[in-house]
């Protein structure tokens, strides 16, 4: 005979197996935390020895991971999925403390003698930034580069929700298409790098010695890994267990992370680096959100880390900003002495205030436009 169980132990049976749901997991916060703070060591001079580009990839994964699930709950719900619900929940979750970094850098861009232009804030404000920065690129002392990595998120999330509808009677069927979509554009990083390298056209390659990788078309699929992850778990519980969620998975994608970071070949780095990093991220991710060893969720589940995570939107744009304005006064290209503490303490400080003053009132209004976002008290 079959067992009955109460709506609550069947909820806490989903979120431990994996399946979609609006449900809170503190961990994933937590893990936002371990990767801002990963990025800040980079950027803080650290850079040869803790690689920043990790820590952007799990926020990627971890991103789309979350709203997929999201999305997949949506659809399964309703039969179908509110766009401009969605793209509002998008605009008052990015925009606002994106308009307080622009008007507290401005200022000081123009003591520097280094104004933004009206192209330079748009880029900023309407998420060019990466192929402005690949194409014209910004003066030394603007922070807005930083902003290259939202500008491949935006781009992704105007396309994803727009195929998740396509496919929204049957959103099983899209995971063989978004896995074409990882194939063909990996592919299409090895064409590039051998183009570039070959005959660089700007139109294609931009000037010499510009981060064409930051390109959406190159990084799309790094956004996408989390995406099918969601599905793959969702769809395919069972497989994603035996399969990906188990010590040997962990540890053999914690190896591949260290041997991706090994391998020093201009080749490699620039093609499939992208891919096996974001693969074993995101098999981690699984691992440690979901996985029987409690150990690492409950490091990240702690408060300080949650707090972090929750900050780490504010933090990720202050800390840069920060940075290139410390090393801008001194028209150094690194930070010395004192810099490292006006850093580690202004950037937190500086996204502690924005976090409260802008992006937690923003939580109400988005959660009129049907947002579930839901955060540790206390």
């Amino acid at each position: 005979m079959e067992s009955l169980s109460s709506p609550s132990e069947k909820k806490d049976s989903d979120l431990a197996r994996g399946k979609a749901s609006y449900d809170y997991i503190p961990a994933l916060d937590g893990f936002r935390g371990v990767a801002i703070l990963t990025l800040m060591l980079s950027h803080g001079g650290l850079g040869n020895i803790v690689p920043g580009i990790l820590a952007l990839l799990t926020f990627f994964v971890i991103s789309s991971f979350l709203i997929t699930r999201q999305m997949i709950v949506e659809i399964e719900k309703t039969g179908t999925m509110n766009l401009k619900k969605f793209y509002l929940r998008r605009i008052f979750r990015l925009i606002p403390a994106l308009v307080l970094f622009i008007i507290f850098f401005a200022p000081i861009m123009y003591y520097l003698g280094i104004p933004p232009t009206q192209m330079q804030v748009a880029s900023v404000l309407f998420y060019f930034a990466n192929y402005y920065q690949i194409f014209v690129g910004y003066p030394v002392g603007n922070p807005f580069p930083i902003v290259w990595s939202l500008s491949v998120e935006e781009h992704y999330y105007i396309l994803l929700p727009c195929c998740m509808m396509l496919f929204s009677r049957n959103l099983r069927q899209i995971l063989p298409w978004l896995c074409a979509v990882l194939l063909g554009i990996l592919l299409w990083r090895i064409v590039l790098y051998h183009s570039c390298l070959a005959d660089p056209a700007w139109w294609v390659c931009g000037p010499a010695g510009s981060p064409r990788w930051k390109g959406t078309d190159v990084m799309l699929d790094c956004v996408l890994y989390g995406a099918v992850a969601a599905l793959l778990l969702h769809y395919h519980n069972g497989a994603v267990w035996r399969w990906c969620i188990n010590r040997p998975a962990f540890f053999l994608s914690v190896a591949g992370i260290f041997i991706s970071l090994a391998t020093r070949s201009p080749a490699f780095r620039e093609t499939f680096r992208f891919t096996v990093q974001t693969l074993c991220v995101s098999v981690m991710v699984l691992n440690i959100l979901f996985g029987k060893w409690s150990t690492p969720r409950d490091i990240l589940s702690s408060k300080f880390l949650i707090f972090i995570g929750q900050i780490s939107y504010s933090l990720y744009l202050f800390h840069f900003g920060v940075m290139v304005t410390l090393t801008a006064f001194k028209h150094e290209d690194a930070m010395h002495g004192v810099d490292f503490l006006l850093y580690g303490l202004g950037a937190p400080v500086l996204a502690t205030v924005s976090y409260y003053l802008i992006e937690r009132p923003m939580i109400a209004i988005r959660k009129k436009v049907g947002s579930h976002r839901k955060e540790m008290v206390g």
